[in-house]
């Protein structure tokens, strides 16, 4: 028995949950054995980072997750990554 990604396993009266372990990342980078990705910020900027693993425009967010959430009922957002601006 299968709920929510949960594999349900019942022996000798004991109910186990084990989680199911998916691939998350099945789209950028494949043949690389881990996705580093180098962004640089400058003062006063801000990077909009993805962490869906959906994004065309990976590193970055294309708003890939909303689709996600609707369809899953998943609540991802991106990453918000800033420098405040120097004062002079």
């Amino acid at each position: 028995i299968s709920i929510n990604g949960y594999k349900l396993i019942k022996s000798n009266k004991l109910i186990t949950l084990i989680h199911r372990y998916e691939r998350i990342n099945n789209k950028i980078e494949l043949d690389n054995p881990k996705v580093v990705s180098n962004i640089e910020i400058k003062s006063g900027q801000k990077a909009v980072v993805c962490r869906c693993w959906l994004s065309d425009k990976f590193p970055y967010c294309d708003g890939a997750h909303n689709k996600h959430n609707e369809a899953t009922g998943d609540n991802i957002a991106p990453a918000i990554v800033s420098i405040k601006k120097e004062e002079e």
